[in-house]
């Protein structure tokens, strides 16, 4: 049988602290971070991590918001 050591991604939930656990169950969106958290890296890491592409996920909806934006008040004017 594999031991937590050895299986990051089955084990992941239950090798964080109380305060951590806590953190992720009140969090609207823990997805990014749980994503790194399931390959072994600490808490802290995949905090930063997750927030990084939270991040860049939504500068990216954004542009693509504006750009949609813009091409249907392009295909309005034809």
């Amino acid at each position: 049988m594999t031991d937590s050591t050895n299986d990051p991604e089955r084990y992941w939930f239950t090798n964080l602290s109380d305060t951590d656990k806590k953190y992720i169950t009140d969090h609207p969106d823990p997805s990014h971070m749980i994503y790194y958290l399931e390959r072994g890296l600490k808490f802290d890491h995949a905090l930063r991590l997750g927030y990084a592409d939270s991040i860049r996920e939504d500068i990216e909806v954004e542009q693509n918001m504006t750009e949609a934006k813009s091409n249907v008040k392009t295909n309005l004017l034809l």
